[in-house]
């Protein structure tokens, strides 16, 4: 018999692997899911970060972050705005897990309990609900937010020595006049008041302090989002009904309206007469008629978002009044979103 031709045989093996044998079908999966929000979000539908992952684990999420390349073939991770997500990739046997985190914690995901993890179900729509937040946490890695530029005016009936002593739960970094166990002060009625160890004149006593707080306190119900573009108006009108005069409102306004007026948007919430969170306490001596203490907490943000708005009690000045106004600028957001 005769044999095969080399020649033949190579053309017969390339037309059985090209058009006789099986063909290797990769089936796409493709998982579509939308989040019910059970939790106490600022927000009804926070920023979340949802990735397809081979196992439980923060290194997967991170790979499955990083080879997302965007494509329709291979959509590892997504950005969910509106509270759905679609996500495909076409080898469908590796990937069990649905990975979910707060948009602004994927790149710190050192810290415990952040990720959260859903098995993949084979339905049209995965329903994935959301009955918990981040694990409760303190600020106190690295710095602590800043309460920057809290400043106390001190407005007495007539021209009188005023002793103001200040506890923080935190820590003081600074004060202007020289915080020595307390300020000695004689006060006039226009607000100057005359440093009594030095002799020099100052419109107010300033002081700053970083104070750790729980993620709790960031998580408010009430608040304000503001475009930066409308900053200078909405502080006006704002301190206005708050309470603040017209110098205490430049002041205030002259400090924070640089730092917010830039941002896309602001996540605004004040804090009024309570203490700052019960974390800053005042004692003025002789006790004070009314007084007010405001605390501005506020958070840049890419895109708005809905929040209930904060009504304020009118402020009503009589006999010897005390006012202070501070801020802070949360930068580390992990605890609002």
């Amino acid at each position: 018999m005769p044999s095969i031709a080399p020649s033949v045989k190579t053309a017969a093996l390339l037309f059985w692997f090209c058009i006789a044998a099986p063909q290797a079908h990769t089936q796409t999966m493709q998982v579509n899911g939308v989040f019910e929000f059970t939790a106490p979000f600022h927000q009804q539908k926070p920023k979340l970060r949802v990735c397809l992952v081979k196992e439980k684990s923060n290194e997967q999420f991170q790979e499955s972050v990083s080879s997302n390349d965007g494509s329709s073939e291979a959509k590892l991770c997504t950005l969910s705005t509106d509270g759905t997500f679609s996500l495909q990739n076409p080898n469908s046997s590796k990937f069990k897990y649905i990975a979910v985190v707060p948009a602004y914690h994927y790149k710190k995901l050192h810290e415990p309990n952040l990720l959260f993890f859903f098995p993949v179900k084979k339905k049209d729509t995965m329903h994935i609900v959301l009955d918990k937040l981040p694990a409760e946490r303190k600020f106190d890695r690295g710095n602590p937010p800043m309460a920057e530029k809290p400043v106390v005016y001190l407005y007495p009936k007539q021209r009188q020595q005023v002793e103001v002593k200040l506890q923080v739960q935190g820590k003081i970094t600074s004060t202007y006049p020289d915080y020595q166990n307390g300020w000695s002060v004689v006060a006039q009625p226009d607000g100057t008041l005359q440093n009594i160890a030095t002799g020099r004149l100052h419109p107010y006593l300033f002081w700053e302090a970083s104070i750790p707080f729980p993620t709790s306190h960031y998580q408010y119900r009430e608040g304000f989002c503001v475009e930066g573009k409308n900053t200078l108006i909405f502080l006006e009108q704002t301190l206005d009904q708050i309470g603040l005069s017209a110098r205490e409102a430049t002041d205030f306004i002259s400090y924070w309206l640089p730092r917010m007026q830039h941002n896309a948007y602001n996540l605004v919430h004040f804090w009024v007469n309570d203490n700052y969170d019960n974390t800053s306490f005042l004692n003025v001596t002789p006790k004070p008629d009314s007084e007010l203490r405001i605390m501005m907490e506020f958070a840049a943000l890419d895109a708005a978002v809905n929040i209930s708005p904060q009504v304020f009690k009118p402020f009503v000045r009589k006999g010897f009044s005390v006012v202070e106004w501070g801020g802070v600028e949360v930068k580390d957001r992990a605890g609002i979103f």
